[in-house]
């Protein structure tokens, strides 16, 4: 997986409440993150993931991403990893 990191504006309205991704991770471990939905200025989402337990999204496998964005609302969004400095990294495959 590719990290990069990059900062977003912190201004930007959430487009709506965010969700709560629980599932068991490809190393058996579990993986809880509070999943914030965004909507871009071309009409894509993407997710803030804000860690809550369990393995950080910045570990997970590329398995464990497609089941990520597979179970939540907007499927196939892009997803960015929230670090506690308020940087944001992007988490692809």
């Amino acid at each position: 997986m590719l990290f990069i990191k990059i900062p977003l504006l912190n201004e930007i309205p959430p487009f709506d409440s965010p969700e709560e991704l629980r599932f068991t991770c490809v190393t058996k471990s579990l993986s809880v993150h509070k999943m914030t939905p965004y909507l871009t200025s071309c009409g894509s989402f993407f997710y803030v993931a804000e860690h809550i337990e369990g393995a950080p999204a910045t570990i997970w496998t590329r398995r464990d991403l497609v089941f990520a964005k597979n179970n939540l609302k907007r499927k196939n969004a892009e997803i960015f990893f929230k670090h506690p400095n308020n940087m944001y990294e992007k988490i692809s495959k």
